[in-house]
């Protein structure tokens, strides 16, 4: 049990060090690193992190979208958790993300993030769901298709999206009816909860 107690606190102390502030480069030094093709996990995840802390105002930030787009197809899924969070974060700018967000809806994959000072665990269509929700109006369209998928983890993904949007969504509210009809009680709480967005 000792053990196991100091092999979770390494892991913890490792995640909390590697969200410590990185070394200073630009954002386009950033953007390379995580374009790498011979990148770490660990250094794509600090790139990550660093353009998220740069934020939205950040200026060239558009540049980053793409590259954090690329990321979202990362073979790790602490990557794949973390660009989402990042494009999250950068709220409308990340339009252009819409396509690979829906698609990360469907990614069963589990990360590590560090929120509010605490290490949290996270599921990647999760943090997708809130980057769309985040992007706003513009991702309205795109949800009202996903929130009708068969999956349940892109429905409620997408409901949950709509709900963060808000009035914005309103022209959900026919489709989020259709999802509340069904037989599956965790779709239809997902739709509740878009309905009430």
């Amino acid at each position: 049990m000792a053990a196991a107690a100091l092999a979770l606190a390494t892991a913890v102390g490792s995640l909390v060090a590697a969200e410590a502030p990185p070394e200073e480069k630009s954002l386009r030094q950033w953007i390379e690193v995580l374009a790498l093709p011979d990148a770490s996990t660990p250094e794509r995840l600090e790139a990550v992190r660093a353009i998220a802390r740069l934020g939205p105002e950040a200026d060239g930030i558009e540049a980053a979208v793409g590259p954090l787009v690329e990321a979202r197809g990362d073979e790790d899924p602490q990557v794949r958790a973390a660009a989402a969070y990042t494009l999250a974060a950068l709220g409308p700018v990340a339009e252009p993300a819409i396509p690979a967000l829906v698609a990360a809806l469907r990614d069963a994959g589990h990360g590590v993030l560090l929120i509010d000072g605490r290490p949290t665990p996270v599921s990647v269509w999760v943090v997708a769901s809130k980057a769309l929700g985040e992007v706003g109006s513009a991702a309205v369209p795109a949800l009202i298709a996903a929130v009708e998928d068969k999956d349940p983890r892109v429905c409620v993904g997408a409901a949950g999206a709509l709900h963060l949007t808000g009035p914005g969504a309103k022209d959900a509210v026919e489709p989020l009816l259709r999802v509340l009809a069904r037989d599956e009680t965790v779709t239809r709480r997902a739709a509740i909860s878009g309905l009430m967005g």
